[in-house]
């Protein structure tokens, strides 16, 4: 503690604030700005860390001996809420002020209004306002709605299914589904049967791929088949086993995803209409080398209907002919695709590269970069920039997307001097922002309610999300202020101010990542970017893998390096993977060895995802080639290959920040 009271009269209470913040240590952030909340930046991160630690109290405190004249709304807004929180008697009143302060936010305090409605036993309030929150029909009014149809179905179903029929319109796909499962429960109440069996019925064949499908398979009689798609979709494939029919295209596609390959392989037969199921096939025989009857189902799964199967299709058909060096079915992949999309294209041109047909390369990703998909433009014109060395290409990379992979692969050089924040604000203010995103966003980070505050960046101007970022940065939120300012960062086609990419590209944990990165010799902005990308720089989260901290070293990982890394002297224990110097420093040391065995920061990278066994297999499908680009293009795995581009971008970006 007399460390941090030496810091804070040393650098000043916020950086010693922002620096704690980074370990998501809300209950020291207060420590440390306890005594200077008579500074408005520090009061409101002081009320952000009290919200964060449900010290309600404490913001109310801190608010009640701030002088009047130094309050703001956003003061205002907080009081109100805490007072919301901890129930007290007027926090009706003080609510009623807040919306008067914000009155972009109906939707907002009516959500708050029917919590305290239904506290209080005031079901006819609640109604009025679950039926102006239907009317209106934002997604906060959405969830305003479903708390009062939770909460209230069972003492008044009619009440419920009625609110829920006029919301209908507004809803999405997941959120429709619900609704029905809740009106499904009404009419149940309501002793209706037939009404809802009707709508058990609906959701479990019109929503199948949702959780709500799940709920419905026990009220619903027959519809076997169905009944396992719910499940199969749900990811419940041991219990679907049960109800999908014996050689049906379920149970086949319930096979492949259980790994029982054997069983899928006695039961397939090539006369099956499903599509999916063919493509299940031909992975199933490539994986068994069989490669001539891979490619023949492979073109058949490219007709499918469903986009993923037959971009899926088409993706593991390029790879097999570029393994196989094949041309006769290269040959038949041209002629194959029957108005064929820019993907197609584009894949094509991959593989017409790989055999070493250099015009038809570019006749393909000509062909892909007159298409509307925006993402494969920009992956053609690198690849007809890389092919050309026209730099007609790489101007058009710039003006598209200057922020992108194959922009910056290309060498464009973004920001060659940074433009002043004032100037983007000036002409971001021509092309015209929406002020009610940036109140809104505002106020959703301070209060804590991440999404929303992500939500509102998203719906608004790149201004408005610059604005959020930095008031969520003021905050110590770096999260919601890296997730807001990516948003305009993605969506950039000119120059940006160095403000903006810092709030997306934060140095966090720079001490321990600078020290590193020297010490093992690795470009300082690829571990920054790989630390970005891996971890989002949490230090406590965990994968569904199981891979831990700010570097996401899987345990097993670590236990191999632990000696090496650490020291002999130190015993491997998982839980010291939470530590932010040790989990960097394994993984600065594992991504050391990788870029010595493979020479190549694009190879480590993959190596360091999937595993270095699995990027030898890659190089073997390339015919043992070193072309970076080509190899990323080929990676089987979307996570792999995604992974790859964007610690590569995030790199470069920081490469740039960190030379100014």
């Amino acid at each position: 503690m007399q460390y941090l009271v030496a810091l804070v009269f040393t650098v000043g209470p916020i950086q010693v604030a922002r620096h704690t913040s980074q370990y998501r240590d809300w209950a020291r952030v207060k420590e440390v700005l306890k005594d200077f909340t008579y500074d408005r930046t520090a009061r409101r991160t002081y009320i952000a860390a009290s919200i964060r630690l449900g010290d309600y109290n404490d913001v109310m405190h801190s608010i009640e001996r701030t002088p009047v004249d130094r309050l703001d709304k956003f003061d205002i807004l907080a009081y109100s809420f805490a007072a919301y929180r901890l129930d007290l008697p007027d926090a009706l009143t003080f609510l009623k002020e807040a919306h008067q302060l914000f009155p972009e936010m109906d939707d907002f305090f009516d959500f708050l209004y029917l919590g305290l409605y239904l506290r209080k036993k005031e079901f006819k309030k609640a109604k009025t306002v679950a039926l102006r929150a239907a009317q209106r029909g934002t997604n906060i009014d959405r969830t305003t709605v479903f708390i009062f149809a939770a909460s209230r179905v069972k003492a008044s179903p009619d009440d419920v299914i009625y609110i829920l029929k006029l919301l209908l319109p507004s809803l999405n796909h997941q959120d429709s589904a619900y609704a029905y499962l809740l009106m499904a429960r009404g009419y149940e109440l309501l002793g209706n049967s037939s009404l809802s069996r009707a709508y058990y019925k609906r959701v479990l064949t019109r929503f199948a791929d949702t959780k709500y499908a799940v709920e419905a398979i026990d009220r619903v009689k027959g519809m076997s088949s169905q009944k396992a798609k719910a499940l199969f979709l749900n990811r419940r494939y041991r219990k679907a086993l049960k109800y999908a029919p014996k050689g049906s295209a379920i149970r086949l596609k319930i096979y492949y995803k259980l790994g029982r390959y054997r069983d899928f392989m006695r039961y397939f037969k090539p006369t099956i209409s499903d599509l999916r199921v063919k493509l299940y096939a031909a992975r199933i025989y490539e994986y068994r080398g069989e490669y001539r009857k891979a490619l023949r189902y492979f073109f058949e799964a490219m007709e499918s209907s469903e986009p993923d199967v037959r971009t899926a299709a088409t993706f593991e058909v390029s790879n097999l002919i570029i393994r196989l060096r094949d041309i006769k079915s290269y040959a038949r992949f041209g002629s194959k695709i029957v108005g064929r999309t820019p993907f197609h294209a584009f894949r094509l041109g991959i593989v017409a590269y790989s055999l070493g047909k250099k015009k038809d390369a570019i006749k393909f990703f000509e062909e892909a970069a007159e298409g509307d998909d925006r993402d494969v433009k920009v992956a053609s014109l690198f690849w007809l920039y890389k092919l050309t060395k026209n730099s007609w290409f790489k101007t058009q990379l710039r003006k598209l997307a200057p922020f992108s992979y194959y922009s910056l692969k290309a060498g464009v050089r973004f920001n060659q001097r940074f433009i002043s924040l004032g100037k983007w604000l000036r002409d971001s203010r021509n092309n015209g922002y929406k002020t009610d995103a940036t109140v809104r966003g505002q106020a959703f980070a301070l209060l804590g309610f991440y999404q929303w505050s992500i939500d509102e960046a998203q719906a608004g101007s790149n201004i408005d999300r610059y604005r959020i970022a930095s008031f969520a940065s003021s905050l110590c939120e770096h999260w919601i202020a890296m997730a807001t300012a990516s948003l305009a960062v993605d969506s950039a086609k000119t120059n940006l101010p160095k403000e903006l990419l810092e709030l997306a590209y934060p140095m966090l944990f720079s001490h321990e990542i600078r020290k590193y990165a020297r010490r093992y010799g690795v470009d300082v902005a690829l571990v920054f970017g790989l630390v970005r990308e891996e971890s989002r720089f949490l230090h406590k989260v965990v994968s569904p893998a199981g891979a831990v901290g700010l570097t996401q070293v899987l345990p097993k990982t670590a236990r191999k390096i632990w000696k090496e890394a650490i020291g002999k002297g130190s015993k491997y224990k998982k839980d010291k993977l939470y530590d932010p110097s040790i989990n960097i420093k394994l993984g600065v040391h594992y991504l050391k060895k990788l870029i010595d065995e493979f020479h190549s920061e694009i190879f480590a990278l993959a190596g360091y995802n999937a595993g270095p066994p699995r990027v030898y297999r890659w190089f073997k499908y390339m015919g043992n080639s070193r072309d970076e680009d080509l190899f990323v293009e080929m990676i089987p795995y979307n996570e792999t290959r995604n992974y790859v581009r964007r610690v590569f971008r995030s790199k470069e970006i920081y490469r740039k920040l960190l030379r100014k």
